[in-house]
Protein backbone atom coordinates (compact mmCIF):
# COMPACT_ATOMS: atom_id res chain seq x y z
CA UNK A 1 0.00 0.00 0.00
CA UNK A 2 3.01 2.32 0.78
CA UNK A 3 4.40 2.10 -2.74
CA UNK A 4 1.73 1.90 -4.33
CA UNK A 5 0.93 5.60 -2.87
CA UNK A 6 4.24 6.68 -3.69
CA UNK A 7 3.83 5.88 -7.41
CA UNK A 8 0.26 8.01 -7.20
CA UNK A 9 2.78 10.74 -6.40
CA UNK A 10 5.39 10.07 -8.44
CA UNK A 11 4.98 12.80 -11.11
CA UNK A 12 5.69 9.97 -13.77
CA UNK A 13 3.83 9.53 -17.21
CA UNK A 14 3.92 5.66 -17.15
CA UNK A 15 3.50 3.26 -14.65
CA UNK A 16 6.31 1.78 -12.54
CA UNK A 17 4.62 -1.05 -10.61
CA UNK A 18 6.62 -0.07 -7.54
CA UNK A 19 4.44 -2.75 -5.34
CA UNK A 20 5.32 -5.77 -7.75
CA UNK A 21 7.81 -8.17 -6.02
CA UNK A 22 10.87 -8.02 -7.72
CA UNK A 23 10.90 -4.14 -7.86
CA UNK A 24 9.52 -3.94 -4.64
CA UNK A 25 12.56 -6.14 -2.92
CA UNK A 26 15.20 -4.04 -4.03
CA UNK A 27 13.20 -1.11 -3.13
CA UNK A 28 12.90 -2.33 0.34
CA UNK A 29 16.48 -3.65 0.37
CA UNK A 30 18.20 -0.40 -0.89
CA UNK A 31 16.11 1.66 1.79
CA UNK A 32 16.81 -0.73 4.46
CA UNK A 33 13.12 -0.36 5.60
CA UNK A 34 12.96 3.20 6.62
CA UNK A 35 10.25 5.19 5.05
CA UNK A 36 12.09 8.31 4.47
CA UNK A 37 15.09 6.47 2.78
CA UNK A 38 12.71 5.06 0.62
CA UNK A 39 11.35 8.38 -0.21
CA UNK A 40 14.65 9.89 -0.85
CA UNK A 41 15.56 6.74 -3.12
CA UNK A 42 12.03 7.04 -5.10
CA UNK A 43 12.81 10.81 -5.48
CA UNK A 44 16.18 10.14 -6.88
CA UNK A 45 14.79 7.46 -9.09
CA UNK A 46 12.16 9.78 -10.51
CA UNK A 47 14.25 12.33 -11.33
CA UNK A 48 16.75 10.35 -13.25
CA UNK A 49 13.45 8.47 -14.54
CA UNK A 50 12.13 11.74 -16.26
CA UNK A 51 15.59 12.78 -17.24
CA UNK A 52 16.23 9.90 -19.38
CA UNK A 53 12.93 9.96 -21.04
CA UNK A 54 11.80 6.62 -19.96
CA UNK A 55 9.51 8.19 -17.29
CA UNK A 56 9.16 5.05 -14.93
CA UNK A 57 11.34 3.33 -12.02
CA UNK A 58 12.28 0.06 -13.25
CA UNK A 59 14.78 -2.41 -11.11
CA UNK A 60 17.13 -1.53 -13.88
CA UNK A 61 17.43 2.18 -13.08
CA UNK A 62 17.20 1.73 -8.92
CA UNK A 63 20.55 -0.74 -9.95
CA UNK A 64 22.15 1.74 -11.82
CA UNK A 65 21.42 4.91 -9.09
CA UNK A 66 24.65 5.81 -7.54
CA UNK A 67 22.69 4.83 -3.88
CA UNK A 68 25.20 4.24 -0.84
CA UNK A 69 22.61 2.88 1.68
CA UNK A 70 22.07 4.11 5.20
CA UNK A 71 24.24 1.57 6.73
CA UNK A 72 27.05 2.03 4.53
CA UNK A 73 27.17 5.77 5.13
CA UNK A 74 26.61 5.23 8.74
CA UNK A 75 29.88 3.11 8.60
CA UNK A 76 31.84 5.31 6.22
CA UNK A 77 31.15 8.28 9.26
CA UNK A 78 31.83 5.70 11.81
CA UNK A 79 35.38 4.86 10.19
CA UNK A 80 36.25 8.81 10.49
CA UNK A 81 36.21 8.97 14.58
Amino acid sequence: MLLASFERILPLRNPSRLADISLATTLLAWSEGTIGELASLLRAAATVAVGTGEERITEKLIKGLDWVPPSSRRNAVEALM
